[in-house]
């Protein structure tokens, strides 16, 4: 939902070899994975039209294999825990550190083809 967020990420990731796209909200993400199906998507927690809880059921409903990473500047621990339990392999903290969430993407991505 931030765009100076996003496209800071978009940048920082393509640096560095990463093919990225992205989306403003929920629903445009659902339709870019279903035109192409990510290994990675990384989501706010609280975004316009549809959250990122909202967001992990549908891609769960489409059996989406790859991994996610939540982004989260709220301290809304009931809709954090309910995004835990779709399946998350990380959540992140804004204000975003770029290291870190490079590193945790490195991670999640090592530890799906484990």
């Amino acid at each position: 939902d931030d765009v100076m967020v996003r496209d800071l990420l978009v940048r920082f990731l393509s640096l560095r070899g990463y093919q990225v796209r992205s989306a403003k909200n929920g629903r445009e993400a659902l339709r870019l994975i279903g035109e192409s199906v990510p290994d990675l998507v990384i989501l706010d927690l609280v975004m316009p039209e549809m959250n990122g809880v909202e967001l992990l059921r549908a891609l769960a409903e489409r059996d989406y294999a790859g991994r996610t990473i939540i982004l989260s500047g709220h301290q809304n621990d009931a809709l954090l825990a309910e995004a835990w339990a779709l399946g998350p392999q990380e959540v992140l903290d804004k204000p975003l550190d770029l290291e870190r969430a490079l590193t945790a993407i490195q991670l999640v991505m090592v530890c799906r083809e484990c």
